[in-house]
């Protein structure tokens, strides 16, 4: 059992210093934006960004572009944000007044019960944290594992071994689930206005709506350079990729 605790403490030891770099700069860029270096605030949120998948760096970097009245990076950068944190007020009522700057109003989605329940889950439980418990549950597999060949069959180690395996097989499930769900970028902005809604896949189809800067599409479907995307339930077209900024 002292190994155990050995193991466990080592792995929390390096497991925090793998983020102290990150914290560092996401501090840095704290004391930036307070000092009104909204460039400066980003370069560091940008560095602290590249290995954590933290709300709050993107909820940040949402902030340094509305001070600076870049609007729509704004607004793409909260909804970065809300993938993460989809029930916070904050970062809910900055997007409301970022829409009202681009001249747009916000949507709230109706979430159905189930997906509510599933996202107030992710938002307590990280991809980090997830991934953190389970390279604990491998290692607790494992160590009773060995355990358990070399003094032999007793009742406390086959239970040990029954529930860390319990342990591991949900922790690895919701872990890929939730490496699909990051990975999976299915939302988008456009970029400017009065781009077009065609008909099909290409620039010699008829225009069916357009779309102004700001507002957010679904992704239905990807075809090369243009990606199927919907406004709303009545409203559907194709549109180019480069027109969009994928969330």
């Amino acid at each position: 059992m002292k190994r155990l605790i050995f193991l466990l403490s080592l792995l929390f030891f390096i497991f925090s210093m793998s983020f102290a770099d990150n914290s560092t700069f996401f501090e840095n860029g704290n004391n930036e934006y307070k000092k009104g270096d909204y460039s400066k605030a980003l370069e560091y949120y940008g560095k602290a960004g590249r290995n954590i998948s933290n709300w709050k760096i993107y909820f940040n970097m949402g902030n340094c572009y509305f001070k600076s009245d870049n609007f729509l990076k704004a607004k793409i950068y909260y909804l970065r944000a809300l993938r993460l944190k989809p029930f916070d007020k904050s970062l809910r009522k900055n997007l409301e007044i970022t829409n009202s700057k681009l001249g747009l109003k916000w949507k709230t989605d109706d979430e159905g019960f189930v997906e509510k329940v599933f996202l107030k889950i992710e938002s307590f439980l990280s991809l980090n944290t997830i991934s953190f418990f389970l390279l604990v549950s491998v290692i607790v597999f494992n160590f009773f594992f060995i355990r358990i060949l070399l003094t032999g069959k007793n009742r406390f180690l086959l239970y040990a071994i029954f529930f860390s395996m319990i342990a591991m097989i949900s922790l690895g499930g919701y872990h890929s689930y939730l490496v699909h769900k990051v990975k999976t970028h299915n939302i988008g902005v456009v970029k400017f206005d009065q781009s077009e809604l065609l008909s099909g896949p290409g620039e010699g189809n008829t225009t069916l709506y357009n779309v102004v800067k700001g507002i957010k599409l679904k992704v239905l479907e990807n075809s090369g350079e243009w990606v199927y995307v919907s406004a709303s339930d009545t409203i559907a077209g194709w549109i180019k990729k480069s027109d969009m900024e994928i969330i």
